[in-house]
C-alpha cells in the first residue's frame, strides 16, 4: 500500500510552510519580551539576531520550527525595519545548525513547547492507532492528531511524517485484522456467513431480509421482527468467538454495519 496522500499538493506546501502574517501579525508573533531583548543584545551578528526573531515568531503561531530557506523576505525586512538592523547584512546561509539548535532551545522555554521527543511520539502514535481502530478517515486522523499536539502545546512534526505514520498504522491494524480472521474463522463460521449472504432465485438473501426493520405496530409486522431478531441472535451466539477475537472498536463495526446497509448482494459477496 502506497503512502496516503491525505492533503491535497497546495494544501501539503500550505502546512510546510511558515503562516503569512498579516501587518498586526508580524507586530504580534515578532516582538521579543524585555528578557529576550536584553539577551539578543549579547548575540553575535546581524544574521544569528534575525534568524532568532524570525525563529521566535514563527513557533510561536505554528508550534514548529522552520529552516531558514523557508523564511520570507517580507518578514526579514519587516524585523531590519523594526530592530534597525542593516539588511544588507543579513546572509541565511551563515546561520549554521548548532546556532539553530540552541535557539531552539532557548525557543522553547520561552513559549512552553515540548520537544517531539520519544513520550510525545508515543502519544503521536497511540492518539493515530485510537482512530485507526475507530476506522476514522486519513484526513479525521491527521486533523485530531494534530489538534491533539497543539492543544498539549508539542512541536508539530512536517506533514510527511503524520501521513506515513499514518499509513503504517492503517496497514498493520488491517494486517492484524486478517491474520485474526485467517486463524480464528472454522468452518462453522463460513457457514453461517455463507448462508445469510446465498442468494436465491429472486435474489433474495438473508442478510438483505435483515437490512432493514419494520416499524409497523401490526401483529404480523412484529411477529416479523422478532423472528429477525432471533435469527441475529442465534448468527451472533455463532460467531460471537470470532467477534471476541477481532476485538472491533464499536464506531468499526457502525462503519461496517452502515456499508453493508447501503451496499448490494452482489458487493456484499465480493
Amino acid at each position: 500500500m502506497p503512502k496516503i496522500e491525505i492533503l491535497s499538493k497546495s494544501e501539503q506546501d500550505l502546512f510546510n510552510a511558515p503562516s503569512v502574517f498579516t501587518s498586526d501579525e508580524q507586530l504580534k508573533y515578532f516582538t521579543l519580551t524585555p528578557e529576550l531583548l536584553s539577551w539578543i543584545k549579547e548575540i553575535d551578528g546581524v544574521t544569528n539576531k534575525v534568524c532568532f526573531i524570525l525563529l521566535f515568531g514563527y513557533s510561536k503561531a505554528c508550534l514548529r520550527f522552520y529552516q531558514p530557506a523557508q523564511f520570507y523576505d517580507h518578514d526579514i525586512k519587516y524585523v531590519c525595519q523594526s530592530y534597525k538592523f542593516d539588511t544588507r547584512k543579513i546572509s541565511l546561509k551563515k546561520y549554521n545548525q548548532r546556532t539553530f539548535n540552541y535557539h531552539k532551545q532557548i525557543i522553547r522555554k520561552q513559549i512552553n513547547l515540548y520537544r517531539f521527543d520519544k513520550n510525545e511520539k508515543n502519544l503521536f502514535l497511540e492518539s493515530i492507532n485510537d482512530r485507526v481502530h475507530r476506522h476514522y478517515s486519513p484526513k479525521q486522523i491527521f486533523l485530531e492528531v494534530f489538534e491533539i499536539l497543539k492543544k498539549k502545546r508539542i512541536e508539530i512534526p512536517g506533514y510527511n511524517y503524520f501521513s506515513l505514520n499514518i499509513t503504517q498504522r492503517i496497514i498493520d491494524y488491517e494486517k492484524k485484522l486478517f491474520q485474526l480472521v485467517e486463524f480464528f474463522l472454522i468452518q462453522e463460521h463460513k457457514n453461517v456467513l455463507d448462508e445469510i449472504i446465498k442468494s436465491h432465485e429472486d435474489d433474495y438473501s438473508k442478510v438483505s431480509q435483515l437490512k432493514n426493520i419494520s416499524h409497523s405496530k401490526r401483529p404480523k409486522e412484529i411477529k416479523e421482527n422478532v423472528s429477525d431478531f432471533k435469527l441475529i441472535g442465534k448468527i451472533y451466539q455463532k460467531i460471537k468467538p470470532l467477534f471476541q477475537e477481532l476485538n472491533l472498536h464499536t464506531d468499526t463495526i457502525k462503519h461496517y454495519a452502515t456499508w453493508v446497509k447501503k451496499a448490494s448482494l452482489f458487493q456484499i459477496n465480493q
